[in-house]
């Protein structure tokens, strides 16, 4: 098996193990945040560190890729980067948190998961979606529902 199909095993597995935890551990960002969890910053220069390690990490290794793109990958890519460029550069500067932080830790280990999550996605050879899935009405249906959801989600945590 190949290393990045173990890690992404690894990964599911991890999820796996760490949901139920999440369920009684809150974390400590947004309204939750506590000094206790080490150094704090500045929340929105926070989010935009952790965030912007997606497309950045994802678009390297995409482009980088011996792997031939169809339109179809680069759909793909330009909806990855248009959620995570959303997450990390448009979203924390619309929120109406100013004097608001965030711990330190809560950025890091957010950066380790971005690194791993982007990786998996933009590893040369992972995106192995064909063609095919491009003419389903699923994917366009989902990809407008999902984008509007989010953007909807966004606009509601801003106000």
């Amino acid at each position: 098996m190949e290393p990045a199909v173990l890690i992404a095993w690894f990964w599911i597995g991890l999820a796996i193990l760490v949901f139920p935890i999440q369920l009684f551990i809150t974390a400590p960002y947004g309204r939750h945040t506590k000094s206790s969890w080490g150094p704090l910053m500045d929340n929105r220069w926070g989010w935009t560190i952790m965030e912007i390690v997606s497309p950045l990490v994802f678009t390297t290794l995409f482009l980088i890729g011996p792997q031939d793109k169809s339109l179809f990958h680069w759909i793909a890519f330009g909806c990855w980067n248009l959620h995570y460029l959303n997450r990390s550069l448009i979203y924390p500067w619309r929120t109406k948190t100013s004097n608001k932080k965030i711990p330190v830790t809560i950025v890091g280990s957010a950066i380790f998961f971005n690194l791993i999550n982007a990786g998996l996605n933009g590893f040369p050879g992972i995106l192995t979606l064909t063609s095919s899935l491009f003419l389903l009405i699923y994917f366009w249906m989902a990809l407008i529902i999902g984008m509007g959801i989010n953007f909807q989600a966004d606009n509601i945590l801003c106000l």
